[in-house]
């Protein structure tokens, strides 16, 4: 996924997207008492659970904060504007994306097959804003939520998740943790106290503007701290994403001077450990750049299928495989090949597949063979 993201430009504000299932009320309920009547920002609230009170979320909502929180009009469709300073509660059994500065609304068998509402929701609002995306996982069962969380954090948005050990339910939470990068984890409390930050200056400034500039002898110290912390060398990393993912670093912390946070980098390794993950972001799928395994399937692979005599087994390495898709992905097109001389001739192969992110124990556990199904080539 590119980073070269063209935002609206006219959405000056940024938007939080919250997602929870089973026990999500609970949180939410701590969250919303505590967040300032004008955030600076907007809020959509989706709340994917078979709980009596589902259909009466936002008017629960409404009851316990400042903020002015409605149900989204399904009616409007692509009516729906978005205005900073409200909240929008998805109502139930509908599919929510965001297009245009809009929240699109699509009835549940209008959406295709898929039962994650939230991971589309949080695509399309990386899609369309950019570094202005926020991602808020929260208690509920099953896995949605984590791909998108992590296509927020591919776009330079950012991503709060509840801490598994206070969720009533912690599967989403775990799942989206499993990706690594993760902005905060805390209660929901905490959770709140630091949205209610994230729409003041600093943070807002940098989502809306272009990052702060660092010189280079500032930003080779920064990199120095980070190769004697993780033992990651990213002098020949591109430079842009270095000081983009920087300037954010600087902003969640609310830190203002570069030597701060200098300081803060050499005596705590776990924030060089953060700022390196923020640098390598998880961007992976079941077969990503289809024309580019197309190729692979008609051109390299071929020559790589051994002769009647050969010994040796083929070997492919794939290097920062993150979750393991790409990893997957490889080993099924090259194993659709091999099929038919598997019996005929020696067909041994080795795959390795590396990673120096913090989801390495993750890797082997691809997240959807649908995924994979709808995106492989022919």
């Amino acid at each position: 996924m590119s980073e070269d993201w063209k935002p609206r430009k006219d959405m000056a504000f940024p938007v939080a997207g919250i997602g929870a299932s089973a026990g999500g009320l609970e949180a939410l309920l701590e969250i919303f008492p505590r967040l300032p009547k004008d955030p600076g920002f907007a809020y959509i609230v989706l709340l994917d659970s078979s709980s009596e009170h589902q259909s009466h979320v936002a008017q629960i909502l409404s009851g316990h904060t400042l903020l002015p929180v409605r149900e989204a009009d399904k009616h409007q469709g692509r009516d729906q504007r978005i205005e900073a300073n409200h909240g929008y509660v998805v109502p139930p059994g509908i599919f929510p994306g965001f297009i245009d500065g809009r929240l699109v609304l699509l009835e549940g068998t209008d959406a295709g097959a898929s039962r994650k509402p939230i991971d589309p929701l949080f695509r399309s609002m990386a899609a369309t804003l950019g570094a202005r995306s926020i991602g808020v996982v929260l208690s509920g069962t099953g896995s949605d939520g984590a791909l998108g969380i992590q296509a927020i954090k591919a776009h330079g948005g950012r991503a709060l998740i509840q801490d598994p050990d206070s969720a009533l339910f912690d599967s989403m939470p775990r799942n989206a943790l499993a990706f690594g990068g993760a902005d905060f984890i805390g209660s929901p409390a905490e959770i709140a106290e630091k949205l209610a930050g994230l729409g003041q200056p600093p943070l807002a400034e940098v989502s809306g503007g272009s990052p702060p500039a660092v010189g280079e002898d500032d930003l080779d110290r920064v990199l120095a701290a980070i190769r004697a912390a993780c033992g990651i060398d990213f002098s020949h990393y591109k430079r842009s994403t270095i000081h983009r993912r920087l300037a954010r670093r600087l902003a969640l912390k609310r830190i203002h001077d570069l030597e701060d946070y200098l300081k803060l980098l050499n005596n705590n390794p776990a924030e060089a450990t953060a700022l390196s993950q923020d640098f390598l972001i998880q961007v992976t799928g079941f077969f990503r750049e289809p024309d580019l395994f197309q190729g692979l399937i008609e051109q390299v692979f071929p020559r790589l299928v051994p002769s009647p005599s050969a010994r040796e087994p083929i070997r492919i390495w794939v290097p920062a495989c993150s979750t393991g898709e790409e990893v997957y992905s490889i080993a099924i097109a090259l194993l659709e090949l091999l099929e038919p001389v598997m019996y005929s001739k020696r067909a041994a192969g080795w795959l390795w597949a590396t990673s120096n992110t913090g989801v390495r124990e993750n890797a082997g556990r691809p997240r959807s063979p649908a995924a994979a199904r709808n995106r492989a080539p022919n």
